[in-house]
This record gives structure tokens, sequence and C-alpha cells, in this order.
């Protein structure tokens, strides 16, 4: 009866997966694509997305997330991010 969900945060996305654990299937998938603001950096090859860009992705994917599955039947919600998803 219980569903997960994992997030995982990238330098150009975030995406999150519902997995309903009785039917060992997933429920549901979002993910939203960063368009901007990104960080200045002195090498023009380097891009830094702002953490703003991601706490917002995070709410648009955990609101898409809740109206989409049965909250209620919600167990936990697990995060992860690459390496390069440093916050200073």
């Amino acid at each position: 009866m219980p569903v997960y969900v994992g997030c995982d945060c990238s330098t150009q996305s975030l995406s999150a997966v519902a997995i309903d654990t009785d039917v060992r299937q997933v429920v549901y998938r979002e993910s939203r694509v960063f368009e901007a603001p990104f960080l200045a950096s002195h090498d023009p090859a380097i891009v830094h997305a702002s953490p703003e860009v991601w706490v917002a992705a995070l709410g648009e994917v955990l609101e898409a997330v809740a109206k989409h599955t049965d909250v209620r039947r919600l167990a936990a919600i697990s995060g992860s991010a690459q390496q390069h998803g440093s916050v200073y």
C-alpha cells in the first residue's frame, strides 16, 4: 500500500518518480528542466544553477506528484543530487 517518491536534482533538471511498492510499478513521473537564472562563472564552459531554481522546481514537482497520487499512501520522500549540486 505504500508509495515512495524519489527526487533527483542535476545541473539541468529536477525529477521525481513515485513508486507503488505493492504492485512494484512507477505510478507517476514528473520533471522540470531549469531555464534560468543561472549564476555567472569565470569560465564560459561552466554553468551554475541558482539554488532558487532548485527550490522552485522541487515545489512544482512535489505539487504535481501530490495531484496525481494518493498522498495518504505516501510513506517516504528521498532526495539525491549529483556531486555538482553544491550550495556554498
